[in-house]
């Protein structure tokens, strides 16, 4: 689970950007309690895959909690997601 800001990049691919530090959860979407309560300040960076079951436009440029699989790359990780929630 990361939280951050949803940016789409050239040719229709998506990133989450000023990410928080991935962490484990076994909930497939996240519950009130892992929803961040401040803003969203950290530094990293994910490339998101598997996002074509997502409406990510209606969520564009606003912050969100993404659940998925994380696959460690260099220079950017990707995350296959599995569930978007837009953060209030």
């Amino acid at each position: 689970m990361v939280a951050g800001c949803l940016r789409e990049q050239p040719a229709g691919t998506w990133r989450v950007v000023n990410a928080t530090e991935p962490k484990p959860s076994n909930a497939v979407a996240p519950p009130p309690s892992e929803m961040p309560t401040a803003p969203v300040a950290g530094t990293k960076q994910f490339q998101l895959i598997g996002v074509s079951v997502f409406d990510l436009p209606s969520y564009k440029d606003q912050t969100v909690v993404l659940k998925g699989l994380l696959i460690p790359a260099n220079p950017v990780s990707r995350l296959n997601i599995t569930s978007v929630a837009r953060v209030a």
